[in-house]
């Protein structure tokens, strides 16, 4: 399977104080205040090309939009 089809997970780590992303080999860890940043740059990846570029980073926002909202959760249950 190339990276590009290989599926995208991204979840809430170290007691929800960072994110983990993987997708095949490839894998990145940041903090949670990076998260708006991050999503922004792969949104923005999206949009390259004329959209060209979308299939192959659209999994990654997809991905983190779900952490945000688990992120947001997390945070109104306290």
């Amino acid at each position: 399977m190339s990276a590009a089809r290989d599926p995208v997970f991204a979840m809430l780590v170290k007691d929800n104080t960072a994110v983990r992303m993987r997708r095949g080999t490839w894998s990145e860890e940041f903090p949670v205040e990076k998260l708006e940043e991050r999503l922004a740059m792969y949104v923005s990846m999206t949009k390259r090309a004329g959209g060209q570029h979308a299939k192959h980073h659209q999994p990654n926002v997809d991905a983190l939009l779900k952490v945000k909202a688990k992120l947001e959760e997390v945070r109104r249950e306290g």
